[in-house]
């Protein structure tokens, strides 16, 4: 039903369990012309298990591609080094990382470092949490895409004072 709408990747909807099932959606993808990508594994700390990183699926013409075409690794729960292992064990087998990433700034920060020096790299996960008592002049964020100002270090700074005070104030 989506053919026409250009969807970039289908996240999360399937039981790792259940690779079957995958195989089987990303069949009828390929089948309709349809290059939608397949991602799995933010519910696994580390991402995908490496047993399905292995997976391969048959598309039109004999081509083989990996079964998940993006690794979801959480980004909290994986940690920096771990990640970066993670996206070189992706690598071997095809596969791109994006991260997820939710109500942690400091991950989507530490996301734009470790997208900068990963080949494999697709996207950094950001949400609308509010932080008030960080402060990110370490990061240019312009159209969609994020860079370094040369600031040292994380690139974020911790105001102090700020780390009292209400994101909303829910009693207005």
């Amino acid at each position: 039903m989506t053919a026409g709408d250009g969807v970039f990747a289908m996240e999360e909807m399937f039981d790792e369990q259940l690779a079957a099932e995958a195989r089987e959606v990303k069949r009828r993808l390929r089948a309709a012309g349809v290059v939608t990508r397949l991602t799995d594994g933010e519910t696994h700390p580390g991402g995908i298990p490496l047993a399905l990183l292995a997976e391969r699926f048959a598309g039109p013409g004999g081509r083989e591609e990996p079964l998940y075409d993006i690794d979801q690794p959480d980004m909290n729960t994986t940690g920096y080094t771990r990640l970066l292992a993670v996206a070189r064990a992706c690598a071997r087998h095809g596969i791109t990382v994006a991260p997820h990433n939710f109500g942690s700034k400091l991950g989507f920060y530490s996301q734009v470092h470790a997208g900068l020096v990963t080949p494999n790299w697709e996207f950094s996960e950001a949400d609308d949490s509010a932080f008030p008592a960080l402060r990110a002049d370490g990061f240019r964020l312009e159209h969609g895409r994020a860079g370094l100002t040369g600031m040292p270090g994380l690139g974020v700074a911790l105001e102090e004072a700020r780390l009292d005070r209400p994101v909303l104030d829910l009693r207005a």
